[in-house]
């Protein structure tokens, strides 16, 4: 039997239609006076749906950012770890954080660098890295349509190249740190190639004493 497609309201008659928003949760019944009238009505729902869920997903740099950190910082050092909550939250979301994530820009990713000026390279590098992370992520997630980032670069000045110790040096210092709580980390540098960071971040799931 054919739905009935008009509705009569004392002396009006009334075209109605009942809509199922896109997630299947939200309902309308909507009205009108003409089938015209009551077809404007339903698109114009259909497009308020469309902008509530899109406003929905289209969360904060902050927001993102955090759920970003919590994916990716699992398999990280501790030492790693602060580095980067650091850039975050130090560096890059006082500057953007409270910025809609698809309203991100070129002109933001400026901002956030304008503010590290004067810093040397290295420093400038590390927001710079962090926050091409957090947007290259966004992008291959389908968050935003393309990372602004790409063609941001670092300032500040390249660091003068550093000399290695000679032979005679490395005996010198050991002599002046042996039984000294320093030696170790300082042999693990001299003779592991470890960064201080990485000395400091060491973790014993890093360490293979056999072999």
């Amino acid at each position: 039997m054919a739905r009935k497609k008009e509705t009569r309201y004392g002396k009006y008659q009334y075209f109605r239609k009942r809509i199922t928003s896109p997630d299947g949760i939200r309902h309308a019944t909507i009205y009108g006076r003409t089938q015209a009238e009551r077809d404007e009505k339903v698109e114009a729902q259909k497009a308020a749906w469309a902008v509530e869920d899109a406003d929905a997903k289209d969360i904060f740099f902050v927001e993102y950012a955090k759920e970003w950190y919590r994916r990716v910082s699992g398999d990280m050092t501790q030492q790693r770890r602060a580095v980067i909550a650091r850039e975050i939250n130090n560096n890059i979301c006082p500057v953007i954080g409270a910025k809609k994530l698809s309203e991100i820009s070129s002109d933001d990713v400026a901002d956030v660098m304008a503010k590290r000026a004067g810093l040397s390279r290295s420093a400038q590098e590390k927001t710079l890295q962090t926050l091409r992370r957090i947007l290259a992520a966004a992008e291959d997630a389908g968050k935003i349509p393309k990372d602004p980032s790409k063609h941001a670069k670092p300032g500040g000045k390249k660091p003068q190249a550093k000399l290695a110790l000679t032979e005679k040096q490395v005996t010198s210092l050991l002599d002046a740190i042996k039984g000294l709580p320093v030696e170790l980390p300082i042999r693990l540098g001299l003779f592991a190639g470890l960064r201080r960071e990485e000395v400091y971040g060491l973790q014993w799931r890093d360490v293979h004493l056999e072999g």
